[in-house]
């Protein structure tokens, strides 16, 4: 089963995918409590599997103050409804890590759902410590790009750990993601399948062939 965690394009015959939709943080100003109502209300409706994108993006027109407040108000909707997070990050790794490791307080766990960095493009260092905070990966066309070494490292250093792979917006299919993951790990499609399909479970998601990702709100 070929699984493209996030995309903005419809999904092709054979591949699989999940519903998600939040306010990105390209997007999140102007009307943002209306519009975090209507993300309420389409998780109470059992809509979505996944809250996001959303996120932090210090290379947006955002304001930083908008974007972290439509942020943690999401993350907050997302322990409420009990769904996992799609996260998209630029130059903020150590903010939303921050972010996660504050959520321990007195030993108890604020944030429990599980938060997932789409389109990881750092480095092996960088994945390693969002793992140990308990953060999961989701690699795509980075891995193809000519410049791409220190994501493939990346992917290298999960080892026997969790993944996921998507293409965004990218000019690729999720067989070639697949396929050069296969590459980077020194195993065929297949086991990089099970992997994926693995973590899936793990996240207590079912991919869906006629899925709606990335919806807008």
């Amino acid at each position: 089963m070929l699984i493209d965690f996030h995309t903005h394009r419809p999904l092709p015959a054979g591949a699989y995918g999940f519903d998600s939709g939040g306010l990105h943080p390209w997007q999140c100003a102007g009307d943002t409590e209306a519009r975090l109502t209507r993300l309420d209300a389409a998780a109470t409706r059992g809509e979505l599997q996944l809250i996001g994108e959303c996120g932090l993006d210090r290379c947006c027109t955002t304001p930083w103050s908008t974007q972290t407040y439509a942020f943690e108000q999401q993350l907050l909707l997302a322990e409420r409804h009990a769904l996992p997070v799609v996260i998209h990050c630029v130059r903020a790794y150590n903010e939303v890590l921050a972010l996660r490791l504050r959520g321990v307080v007195y030993g108890k766990r604020r944030w429990s759902q599980p938060w997932i960095l789409h389109g990881f493009a750092s480095s092996s260092t960088m994945a390693q410590q969002l793992q140990r905070a308990g953060l999961l990966l989701s690699f795509g066309h980075a891995l193809l790009s000519t410049r791409g070494a220190k994501v493939r490292e990346a992917l290298r250093s999960v080892g026997q750990g969790a993944f996921l792979l998507e293409t965004d917006e990218a000019e690729c299919t999720i067989d070639e993601v697949y396929a050069v993951a296969a590459d980077v790990m020194g195993v065929d499609v297949a086991q990089v399948e099970a992997r994926v399909e693995a973590t899936c479970r793990q996240l207590g998601l079912q991919p869906r062939p006629s899925a709606l990702p990335c919806q807008a709100f």
